[in-house]
Parts: structure tokens; sequence; C-alpha cells
């Protein structure tokens, strides 16, 4: 019903225009919609058309939903330090901070190396990436035969399908480590 949605397109109007810093002149010129109908339409009065929030939605370079969407902003996911799941390694211990769902799943690791380390970890399933993203010391990573010397700030990007290693520097190291899981 058109009482229910204008609650919810007056709020993302108002949000949508305010994060571009446009006034409302400028959207009612980029939209060829009044300038009185944008403002009655923010303060949850009238009754728009279609073809007014198609109109919007291009002048705001946003998908038509976006007008429409209701509910709640999606909550802040938050992991604090020292939560998550811890296991320890031989050579490392990596800590999950968060899956990700989908299909497959993308998993966020934090990984810590004592100081010269090595592990020399196998293949995982076909097509598997590894993203590994220094944050403290320096980290030698990647296929056995083509590995990468990194130090705090780098990245690597590099097939987990297949042997790689790992290799701390006289320091140790920490990285943030996302696996992209293939497709099942």
């Amino acid at each position: 019903m058109v009482n229910d949605l204008m609650p919810v397109v007056a709020t993302n109007l108002r949000r949508l225009r305010g994060e571009q810093n446009r006034s409302l002149s400028e959207l009612a010129r980029a939209s060829g919609i009044a300038k009185a109908t944008l403002s009655a339409l923010e303060a949850g009065r009238g009754n728009p058309t279609i073809e007014t929030l198609s109109s919007l939605a291009t002048a705001l370079g946003v998908p038509f939903g976006d007008l429409l969407a209701g509910g709640e902003p999606e909550p802040v996911h938050v992991v604090h330090a020292g939560e998550g799941t811890s296991v320890p390694g031989t050579a490392n211990t990596l800590r999950l901070i968060v899956r990700l769902p989908g299909t497959p799943p993308i998993e966020l690791y934090e990984a810590r190396f004592p100081p010269r380390s090595k592990r020399a970890a196998g293949a995982h399933g076909p097509n598997t990436r590894e993203h590994v993203f220094v944050t403290q010391g320096a980290l030698r990573t990647g296929p056995v035969d083509r590995t990468a010397d990194l130090r705090a700030g780098d990245y690597a990007g590099f097939a987990g399908d297949e042997m790689h290693l790992y290799e701390a520097g006289a320091r140790g190291a920490r990285a943030l480590l996302i696996m992209q899981w293939a497709q099942p």
C-alpha cells in the first residue's frame, strides 16, 4: 500500500540525497521533478508513481529498489580481539575471525607466525585462492616455486590448490588471510 510505502520512501530519499550532499534544487533539476514534489515526498506526503520514483533513482544513480527498501539497517558485526576460534599449529596459529555466508563461503583469519617459523601447506581443493595481507613483520608466501617476500602493508594472492609456503622473518609475522573457496 502507498500509505505503508511513503515513510520508507521519505526516509530513503532523505538519506540518499544527504549521502550525496545534494540540495532539493539540484535533485529536482537532475530528475525533472518539481522541488515542491520532492519536498512533499521527503516529508512523507504524496503519492509517487513508478515513473517519479524511477526518475529519482536514475538521478541519484541508485537501483529503483533503494528507494523502496524498508526496515532497519543491517546490524554491525563485531569480532573483538581474542574472539573467534583459534587453532594452534606447529609453525603458526590461526584465528577464524568470520565466515562470510555464500556459495562458497569466504573465511577471514588472523595468522600469527613465530620468528623464523616455516610451514609448507598442502594443496586445498581445485580453484581455491588465498589472499594474504601482512600487518606486522615479514613473511615469505606463495606457491613453493613462486614465493613472494612481503612486509607489513604488502599483499599477495595466489592459487591455494597447489603446495604453498609460509615462512616468517627474524621477528615473526602477523597477517590477515582470506580463504576464497571454490564453488562446490
